[in-house]
């Protein structure tokens, strides 16, 4: 009972957070704020998570282990080879991000503002990127070939994917596209970068 007890308080503290965070960002959100929106005493935050940056990074933490279920369950159901696994591939996705919006902002603006003394989320997020390499254990790549399916996965898949998602349709609004048409043209450019990616592994 008091576990459970414990890991309610938890999850009230990692819900109020994600909201707060996405409301207000990192530097802005306030842990008295935070504590207030989960109606709990501020020292309880402390106690589970010592400190705000502790906190944020188990909320970016908890968005990639959600993100290693839907990663398990698409390559169960779905073949990136195939054109129509690929539509499907990318709605599900886009639905799985949708609620995740203000999360992913927060954490590329922290990423691109962040130095090297920051804790921060880019701080958070390399670890677990490193950990992707395991995806490639079972290509024999060198290591100029390994670093080179890094960046192409990452940063010419992965990021303008995600930027399409988060902005794409107030990107078609300023454009007057309708945002129908704008993800048709879109997944017509993303099919051929990922039939490149996987042709050259």
């Amino acid at each position: 009972m008091v576990k459970d007890k414990a890991q309610i308080t938890q999850q009230k503290i990692l819900e109020s957070a994600t909201e707060i965070f996405s409301e207000k960002g990192f530097d802005g959100a306030r842990v008295n704020e935070i504590a207030s929106r989960a109606n709990i005493n501020k020292a309880m935050i402390y106690y589970y998570f010592e400190s705000k940056e502790n906190l944020f990074a188990e909320i970016i933490k908890g968005f990639f282990r959600e993100c290693d279920v839907l990663k398990l369950e698409l390559k169960n159901e779905i073949s990136m080879m195939k054109n129509t696994d690929s539509e499907k591939y990318f709605d599900k996705v886009e639905k799985f991000l949708n609620g995740k919006k203000s999360l992913i902002k927060i954490i590329l603006i922290d990423s691109i503002k962040s130095n090297s003394n920051d804790i921060s989320a880019l701080a958070t997020i390399m670890p677990i990127l490193e950990d992707r390499k395991e995806d490639f254990k079972y290509y024999k790549l060198s290591k100029d070939e390994l670093t080179q399916q890094l960046i192409n996965r990452f940063f010419f898949i992965t990021i303008p994917w995600i930027i399409f998602l988060i902005i794409g349709e107030r990107w078609g609004q300023f454009f007057e596209i309708d945002r129908n048409i704008a993800k048709k043209s879109f997944m017509k450019v993303f099919a051929q970068y990922r039939d490149e990616y996987y042709n050259s592994l």
